[in-house]
């Protein structure tokens, strides 16, 4: 009887870590990057120059998923920093004075924050007066998909949804102008 009720108890014990796990973001990408070391799991692959972005489903700042992906006949400038960052703090308010000529060019603008609060990011948005869809990445994929091991790290995606650059560092007019026109 006693061997019994300790297997029922760690069966219990076992489904609340599993509830745990499935419902805390930080426990659950926890749980993945020791599935990855144990090799119960293969990590995505990042992406490349010349490859498809495909479809990114990220996380809006009011919590709904959005699915976010190159819009017929327009380019897509994928932007991923995090608050805390002095050098995505120091590009932002240059990405945000220049999102509106980009969209007149043809460029859509995301931002994609690397696992923060939403209400952080929130914050961060209204300081800076930013003007562009900006979301969240609470399971921290941009890392292993998007290569975004640096932030910041710009990503400039073709209307063909072929990634033609990867930017690893602040932007600054030269270098942006110098990659949207390289690659129209």
């Amino acid at each position: 009887m006693n061997a019994s009720r300790a297997r029922g108890g760690a069966l219990v014990a076992a489904l609340l870590v599993l509830v745990a796990v499935i419902a805390s973001p930080g426990l659950r990408s926890a749980a993945r990057r020791v599935a990855y070391r144990l090799g119960v799991l293969s990590p995505p692959r990042a992406i490349a120059a010349g490859q498809p972005l495909g479809t990114l489903h990220l996380t809006t700042l009011d919590g709904s998923i959005q699915a976010i992906r190159v819009q017929p006949g327009r380019r897509l400038l994928i932007n991923i920093f995090a608050t805390w960052c002095v050098p995505c703090q120091d590009e932002t308010p240059f990405l945000t004075s220049v999102a509106p000529r980009l969209r007149r060019e043809g460029i859509d603008i995301v931002g994609v924050d690397q696992a923060e609060p939403a209400q952080s990011v929130a914050r961060f948005v209204q300081s800076f007066g930013v003007a562009y869809p900006t979301y969240v990445d609470p399971n921290r994929w941009s890392p292993l998909s998007l290569d975004a091991r640096v932030i910041p790290t710009t990503i400039l995606v073709g209307s063909d949804n072929v990634v033609k650059t990867i930017h690893v560092g602040p932007l600054d007019e030269n270098e942006l102008v110098a990659l949207t026109r390289r690659h129209q």
